[in-house]
């Protein structure tokens, strides 16, 4: 018999500091995919980009890629209506942004500050927010280095 060639490891190709922001965008971008078609192009992108954005944070020997490709296993059946098959989609889609989230938890572990926050540029709105949330929970002097300015 044969013996079984094991899958060489891969090591992460993305620093963390670079991983979460790409994964929170994946997280955010889910809800859009609620009201897709449970078949959707749009829905294989996403999850085709999931895998690839976890196995360059993880590698490919992390628990979290196999979670993630378990997550979107379901069972069907020839008269499975529309909206039942969208109802399962999107229970696996939850799965699947569960499985974003921990990585991203896990992978902040790794940086020096765990708390640091990651706002994609463009989102003047939520860095405000952050900023004024910040801000507010101070209870010392802040100083606010702005280099834009």
């Amino acid at each position: 018999m044969a013996r079984q060639q094991a899958v060489p490891a891969v090591p992460p190709t993305l620093q963390p500091a670079k991983a979460i922001p790409i994964l929170e965008d994946l997280i955010s971008q889910a809800d859009v995919l609620v009201d897709e078609a449970s078949d959707s192009n749009k829905r294989q992108q996403w999850a085709h980009t999931g895998k690839g954005a976890l196995l360059a944070a993880l590698g490919n020997r992390h628990p979290n890629i196999q979670a993630f490709g378990a997550a979107r296993c379901g069972v069907y059946h020839p008269s499975d209506t529309e909206s039942y098959l969208r109802q399962q989609a999107n229970e696996q889609l939850e799965r699947m942004v569960a499985v974003l989230k921990s990585t991203v938890d896990q992978l902040r572990w790794q940086l020096p500050d765990p708390t640091q926050v990651f706002l994609p540029a463009g989102s003047a709105h939520d860095a405000y927010v952050e900023i004024r949330r910040i801000v507010q929970s101070a209870t010392s002097e802040i100083l606010i280095v702005d280099s834009y300015v």
